[in-house]
């Protein structure tokens, strides 16, 4: 059976299509985004709660960490070791200040201070030399003893007061140049450390005798210095030699020979044999004198031994023997 077909239009009377179909016959654009495109939102449902948009939360950035640095190749000898974790770590008190530089306030105290403490003490000093010559007799000891016993002076004479801390630092300074000088045989450094301790307590007795010692230790010995500070030594107050002690006596005899006080030499070296309870002790320094110093200690080691004779004690050591070991080979005139 044959379908009908339906009458053609005629061209003057073409049916106008709607826009809807309009749009659908054309063809699709092509969309410049290449993302797919976002599905339409489902319609809401009219049993949900509306939804009520607030204010956005503010959000705080994290802080950012500082860089660490990087390892460094070179590592520190004196860095302290890193801590294990869990190690406590107590805070300790900062430790004591102390002044910089001893030796600076030694040589301030030498040029300023010692000149005219060493002219008072030399005045109480010479009474005992005096009263060392004069006792030429055996068992005459007594008056130089006494003699020795009174000569302090009445103050220190514009010394500062000395802290208990400075007074350790001047110990540890006086053993520091004693190891130097007997142990390394270093005579220069030996005074250098004896310096800083006489700066950080001036009022030391053995300090100061120490630094008269060190001074003659030098080459060329510094005669006038050592005789200074060996009277001060000699003169201080509350100084636990009551007497003073036999090394300062024999480094003024030393010292005041070197400077041409060939009588005061003497009279010191006079004044040892009364304090020293051995001849065999001073006659050996004595004569180590004369073989360092030469000709100005010949006199008044001479003086010393013959004094000995006159005692009639010169056997007791080999070194206070007379006529003396240099004279071995000389022709009597």
């Amino acid at each position: 059976m044959a379908i009908p077909m339906p009458p053609a239009p005629d061209s003057d009377d073409e049916p106008e299509l709607p826009p809807v179909a309009i749009a659908s016959a054309l063809p699709s654009p092509v969309r410049e985004d290449p993302s797919p495109a976002l599905p339409a939102p489902a319609p809401a449902r009219s049993d949900e709660p509306p939804v009520r948009w607030g204010p956005l939360p503010t959000v705080r950035p994290e802080p950012v960490p500082a860089p660490r640095a990087e390892p460094s190749s070179t590592v520190r000898p004196d860095a302290p070791p890193p801590l294990r974790p869990g190690t406590v770590v107590v805070a300790t008190a900062p430790a004591p200040v102390v002044p910089d530089d001893f030796a600076t306030r030694a040589n301030a105290w030498i040029a300023e201070q010692l000149p005219r403490l060493a002219q008072r003490s030399e005045r109480l000093v010479l009474r005992v030399l005096h009263a060392a010559a004069q006792a030429e007799e055996t068992g005459d000891e007594d008056d130089v003893l006494q003699a020795a016993r009174a000569m302090h002076l009445s103050g220190p004479g514009g010394a500062w007061p000395t802290a208990a801390a400075a007074g350790l630092d001047a110990r540890r300074l006086h053993e520091a140049a004693a190891a130097a000088f007997w142990d390394a045989r270093n005579a220069h450094q030996a005074l250098a450390l004896q310096l800083r301790a006489f700066g950080a307590n001036p009022l030391d007795a053995d300090v100061a005798g120490n630094l008269a010692f060190y001074y003659l230790k030098q080459r060329p010995a510094a005669a006038e210095s050592a005789r200074r500070l060996a009277l001060y030594a000699l003169a201080l107050p509350d100084s636990p030699h009551a007497a003073g002690r036999l090394e300062d006596w024999t480094t003024l005899a030393i010292a005041s020979a070197l400077v041409g006080r060939e009588r005061d030499a003497r009279n010191a070296f006079f004044v040892t044999l009364a304090l020293s309870p051995s001849l065999d002790r001073q006659c050996r320094a004595a004569a180590s004198a004369y073989a360092t110093h030469g000709t100005p200690l010949r006199a008044p080691t001479e003086a010393m031994l013959a004094r000995i004779r006159t005692w009639g004690r010169s056997g007791e050591s080999p070194f206070c023997r007379w006529p003396p070991n240099w004279w071995v080979g000389v022709r009597a005139p």
